[in-house]
């Protein structure tokens, strides 16, 4: 059974447009070794702020419910070339419940714990992390 919820992305297209904005997502259920934690709390981290927003101009960007565009200047558009066109999760951090559990004796022994980890998309609803983690 799989689990919808919110997650915030981040996309930089190849003309320099940022977009940041919250979505509906699909977690899988968890692997043997791994939970699924419905997020509660996230700080925002320097880096979680650059992925989110680096140097774009937030004065001129665009709001809407749910989204934000914005342009980056250059030279960072054409220096950040590796993540062109990728929707990347953010929020390297956070905390919350553990709702559901991969078979493991780990995974297992976190059920309905709550757990501080860093799954790298911490700004959602719900996350995968490993129980080891």
């Amino acid at each position: 059974m799989t689990t919808t919820g919110k997650q915030i992305f981040s996309t930089l297209d190849a003309e320099g447009t940022l977009t940041v904005e919250v979505a509906e997502s699909t977690f899988p259920d968890p692997k043997p070794s791994q939970v699924l934690v419905r997020m509660e709390a996230a700080p925002i981290n320097p880096s979680d702020l650059a992925l989110l927003f680096g140097p774009a101009d937030l004065e001129n960007a665009e709001f809407s419910p749910g989204k934000i565009v914005a342009k980056m200047p250059e030279p960072f558009a054409s220096g950040a070339k590796g993540r062109h066109g990728q929707r990347l999760p953010v929020g390297n951090e956070g905390a919350g419940t553990v709702v559901a559990a991969g078979d493991s004796d780990a995974a297992q022994a976190l059920m309905g714990q709550r757990v501080a980890c860093v799954p790298g998309n911490a700004f959602s609803q719900y996350a995968l992390a490993e129980a080891a983690m």
